[in-house]
Parts: C-alpha cells; structure tokens; sequence
C-alpha cells in the first residue's frame, strides 16, 4: 500500500500461494469499494479472491474465497463484490 499524498510504501500485501512457493495465485482485477476499508483481489489459479482487510494494515489476506475456475473478473453490486469467470 503506498501513501499517494507522500509517495511513501506503507506495507506490502502479501498473499501466500495456494500450494506453496512453486505456484502462484495470478492475481487478475482488484476492486475496491468506496469505503476502501478492504480489497479484492482476484486469483485465476488459486480459483479464489483474496480479501484484505486495508484499515488493519497487515501484510497479509483477511480471507482466501472458492470463486470458481479461472477467476479473472471482479465487480461490485449494492452489497457484495462478485467475481466472474
């Protein structure tokens, strides 16, 4: 997370992948909505989004959620980010 008024690196966000170091999660889209309390993140090969939690500035993922195969979209409706393949 970077500070825009400043320039300056507040944390990185860390995610670990799903299998251990040798795969990666892809992560595709992010969406954040406008409370910008959290983010997410999409995974293609995790099958997953990754949600953040931005007010507690942790490095890592709230929550990792099944979104199905190859999930490479995010969007918002009133209440909930959806994810798409």
């Amino acid at each position: 997370m970077l500070d825009v008024a400043n320039g300056a690196l507040v944390t990185e966000l860390c995610d670990a992948p799903p299998s251990g170091p040798a795969q990666g999660s892809t992560p595709s889209n992010v969406a954040l909505p406008a409370d910008e309390a959290r983010l997410f993140v999409t995974e293609a090969d995790a099958n997953a989004v990754a949600i953040f939690d931005l007010s507690a500035k942790s490095a890592g993922t709230e929550a990792d959620v099944p979104a199905g195969a190859n999930s490479f979209a995010i969007g918002r409706t009133d209440r909930h980010p959806r994810a798409s393949a």
